[in-house]
């Protein structure tokens, strides 16, 4: 949840009321192992895409880790 995020959900959300009529959004994450995001807003976000009626698929997800 962010301004990344909430710019990217009224995009969608811009196209689902304008007779675009997706069935799913594909997600592709990055993190790192040291500073991982919050699972309840990585939940939250997902739930606002599925209220708009969509899947919600992540398709690729890396996750960066330092070696030291």
């Amino acid at each position: 949840m962010g301004v990344k995020s909430d710019a990217i959900y009224a995009l969608v959300k811009g196209y689902r009321s304008a007779a675009y009529r997706s069935t799913a959004s594909a997600w592709r994450c990055t993190s790192n192992a040291d500073a991982s995001p919050d699972p309840a807003a990585v939940a939250q976000n997902i739930e606002r895409y599925r209220e708009l009626g969509l899947q919600v698929h992540v398709t690729e997800m890396d996750v960066f880790v330092s070696v030291r």
